[in-house]
């Protein structure tokens, strides 16, 4: 029988396969300092302006993950900043300066190939077994504060690209970094006490790319599994910004891999807001700015990544439900690489004791049946779901005056008398109506006579969004259900959320 400790360990030793090498890691962090040496030293055209080069994206987040084939490249991103100032230099200046250094930099080192523009960037690319490129993104600080991490950086595609002006993109891969572990940081730090024991060091002078959280192996494994879903398909591949920001805000610092990846993955499109009609995922950092921007100007990117969400979910709740290492093994295969799994699975299977995914397939199947209660009514409108409108309910617990937190599907049991918001969210085109279906089971419910199983109208709205408001009274196994109604049609409908009441 397959074991929730046996898929946690191929959880586990499929990150560690994608890992990038330590050889890998160690020889780009000396290939980008080199770069910052070169960038300093006596001769230099942009010396003057305090060079500083540090690493952006994956590389600094700790989630890279290996190419799907030998001939990939690891894409290693870097951030070279000079103390510039907008009002004095354009952004092609700015570029070509960093551009021309990079330039000398191949020759006196006798690279085969010069560096390659990019939109943003210079591309450096390295012969032999490196199997690694350095993508150099030039930038000057945003504010004169010295404190903020903003930068502007160039764009050649932008109208302004080649004159003086205020209005540069801009970004903060140092304070989203740092959002990011605040998302992890109680895993990160019981992670670092314990390598530090295992060392015989200080927990501060263990550095963080030692320490891989829950929150890293997740965020490379939904990683993997786009790259699988999307090869050959490169245009429509979901951007890594957005899984790893819809990731970190799911995540709940779970210590187990495979409970925060069913996690994250049930609870990711929860984070997706809707402002004015528009789907926004917002930067952490920068709230006005929405990841999801692209969406407006290639819609099928957004069908895509709603697409993936869907399929990564059904894979991962398929593995999940395998009863044995065979059925699992030829799930994860399919989604993740034969190679990748085959390494994964080597050790897996010797004697645990805990809780066997048969015992959990079976809770599964106990749940399906309570849903055919009698006291369930059917919807009155036409079933007529439309694949493209979805609607996802998320919700939260408010209890003796604490500060509300996420109560996830089917989650553990809550004390009676905790209040529960409902929260609606559907990228459906309005008009539109919005109906709860409400469900009680249990002798409790029974003998008070609050089964009820109707429909309501959802007329209150919290945040711009459609709610629902509940109280958790009775003992037992309770659900909501959301339907959006168009012309007396239902087009789409959230499946149950369950709610456990103790």
């Amino acid at each position: 029988m397959l074991k929730q400790t046996d898929l946690n360990t191929i959880l586990e030793n499929l990150t560690r396969f994608l890992d990038i090498p330590e050889s890998y890691f160690e020889e780009a962090r000396s290939r980008y300092q080199a770069i910052g040496n070169w960038l300093e030293r006596d001769g230099s055209i942009v010396s003057q302006y305090a060079p500083e080069i540090y690493p952006q994206g994956s590389f600094l987040l700790g989630t890279v993950i290996k190419p799907i084939t030998n001939k990939d490249e690891y894409d290693i991103d870097l951030v070279c900043r000079l103390y510039l100032s907008k009002t004095i230099v354009t952004q092609k200046k700015l570029k070509e300066l960093v551009g021309s250094e990079l330039a000398d930099y191949v020759t006196a080192y006798q690279m085969k190939h010069p560096p390659e523009e990019r939109r943003r960037s210079w591309r450096l690319n390295y012969s032999g077994d490196a199997r690694f490129h350095l993508d150099v993104l030039p930038s000057v600080p945003e504010h004169d504060d010295e404190l903020n991490n903003e930068i502007a950086i160039t764009d050649n595609q932008q109208s302004n690209y080649a004159r003086i002006c205020s209005d540069w993109v801009c970004c903060n891969p140092v304070d989203y970094a740092e959002w990011f572990k605040e998302r992890m940081k109680v895993q990160l730090q019981v992670m670092r006490e314990n390598l530090a024991k295992t060392l015989k060091a200080r927990a501060e002078d263990v550095p963080d790319y030692k320490i891989k959280t829950p929150l890293q192996r997740v965020v490379q494994i939904l990683k993997r599994h786009r790259d699988m879903t999307f090869d050959g398909d490169p245009d429509d591949k979901p951007v890594s910004i957005l899984i790893t920001t819809l990731a970190a805000h799911a995540y709940e610092n779970e210590a187990d891999i495979l409970e925060a990846l069913v996690n994250v993955v049930t609870n990711m499109a929860n984070f997706i807001e809707e402002r004015e009609g528009v789907l926004w995922v917002a930067n952490p950092i920068n709230p006005s700015e929405n990841f999801a921007d692209k969406w407006q100007e290639y819609p099928q990117r957004q069908s895509a990544f709603m697409d993936w969400l869907a399929r990564v979910e059904i894979d991962v709740l398929e593995a999940v439900n395998s009863v044995d290492l065979p059925s699992a093994t030829k799930s994860l295969k399919r989604q993740f690489g034969e190679n990748a799994i085959n390494e994964a699975i080597k050790g897996v299977g010797a004697g645990s004791s805990t809780q066997t995914f048969t015992q959990y397939t079976k809770a599964i199947t106990e749940l399906k049946n309570i849903f055919l209660a009698r006291h369930r009514q059917a919807p009155t409108w036409v079933m007529r779901l439309n694949p493209d409108v979805r609607v996802k309910v998320a919700a939260k617990e408010e209890r003796n005056g604490f500060r509300p937190k996420n109560y996830h599907n089917n989650g553990p049991p809550i004390p009676k008398n905790t209040s529960l918001r409902f929260t609606a969210t559907t990228n459906a085109k309005k008009p539109y109506s919005v109906y709860w279906q409400v469900v009680n089971t249990g002798d409790e419910a029974i003998r008070a006579k609050q089964l009820r199983g109707g429909f309501y109208e959802s007329s209150q709205i919290h945040k711009g969004k459609r709610v629902r408001i509940e109280s958790t009274l009775y003992t037992g196994t309770h659900w909501v259900e959301c339907f959006i109604v168009e012309n007396g049609t239902c087009v789409a409908r959230s499946g149950e959320f369950v709610v456990n009441i103790v």
